[in-house]
């Protein structure tokens, strides 16, 4: 692994095969072409005795590291957390307000669906 990102997920990582050849892929190309639930993994050289040599891709967590985490925000609800808290724990300085309250100016160019 070449790069994480700061939560810690595979940016970038390189692939040097036993003739030589190397190869460098962004952590996303990875996880599609491996079909990995996210990019947050460990990537190990396996190499057994009297074996067939391989890779153990060991990953944590199903997502892109950005935002609200479901199972994070469920567990604040079942302690007795309401959205409030856990909006604003999983996005600081954003303010909540109701859909009035917000000046009409900050909606221009935007339109809705019929």
């Amino acid at each position: 692994v070449l790069e994480r990102g700061r939560s810690g997920r595979v940016a970038r990582i390189r692939f040097t095969a036993e003739d030589g050849r190397v190869a460098e892929m962004e952590g996303l190309a990875v996880r599609w072409a491996l079909d990995l639930p996210d990019t947050l993994f460990t990537a190990r050289r396996l190499r057994p005795a009297g074996g067939e040599a391989g890779w153990l891709f060991t990953g944590r967590g199903w997502g892109h590291g950005v935002g609200m985490c479901q199972v994070g925000a469920y567990g604040m609800a079942l302690r007795g957390h309401g959205y409030g808290d856990i909006l604003t724990h999983y996005y600081s300085g954003a303010t909540l307000a109701t859909l009035e309250t917000v000046p009409r100016d900050r909606f221009q160019g935007v339109t809705t669906a019929p």
